[in-house]
């Protein structure tokens, strides 16, 4: 059995994703005027922090690898990191109570990993700019699908039609963004469903209370 504890992983990916986000911020090069300050904050914020960890392809060739998953704790603005504090909040409070440790945390830095490499594959190798933790968030969504599924329980809180009626919707809503979107998500997801299948047949612990 688990020892129950609090969601501690969760809130570490969070507090990290904002002290990035601050810093990014306060190192903004000026805009132009008030309003291009304001936009930047809210969507499109590129500070010298971003630069520097952002996955780059062109960048990887001057052996700057640490980008694989440094991009997943730098956001474009304060409705992308927004999003995805309420995304892996979701899901991360309750699932990190029913798995080890080791088996939140590799999904996530595994699916940031393969969700990054697979994007640079669809986009503008010349022009990419990759950031953002959903990959990985995503892959602790197909990790709960997984356990759910393969484990066959119908009692967990994300099973009522409600609770499971607006993961379907979060999820599906925020791929409307693009392509690139869509398929950095997708890969994340498909990820985590391969991990959750790997800790069923190799009967790690999953908490169905």
């Amino acid at each position: 059995m688990l020892p129950k504890r609090k969601a501690y992983i969760t809130k570490l990916f969070i507090i990290s994703w904002l002290i990035i986000f601050i810093l990014d911020i306060s190192l903004f090069t000026k805009a132009s005027s008030p309003s291009d300050w304001i936009l930047n904050i809210l969507w499109n914020s590129h500070g010298h922090l971003s630069d520097l960890l952002a996955l780059i392809p062109v960048r990887l060739a001057n052996y700057e690898y640490w980008r694989i998953i440094s991009y997943a704790f730098i956001h474009f603005g304060t409705i992308h990191i927004v999003g995805n504090i309420l995304l892996i909040s979701f899901v991360g409070n309750v699932l990190e109570s029913k798995i080890s440790v080791i088996d939140f945390i590799i999904p996530v830095f595994l699916g940031d990993i393969i969700a990054g490499i697979g994007c640079m594959v669809f986009v503008n190798f010349d022009h990419a700019y990759i950031n953002g933790s959903s990959p990985g968030i995503y892959a602790l969504y197909g990790v709960l699908v997984s356990n759910l599924y393969f484990r066959k329980i119908k009692s967990c809180v994300y099973m009522t039609a409600t609770v499971r009626n607006r993961i379907i919707v979060i999820l599906l809503a925020v791929n409307f963004l693009g392509a690139d979107t869509f398929v950095i998500h997708a890969i994340g997801f498909v990820v985590g469903l391969v991990c959750g299948f790997i800790q069923v047949k190799c009967n790690r612990v999953f908490k169905e209370t």
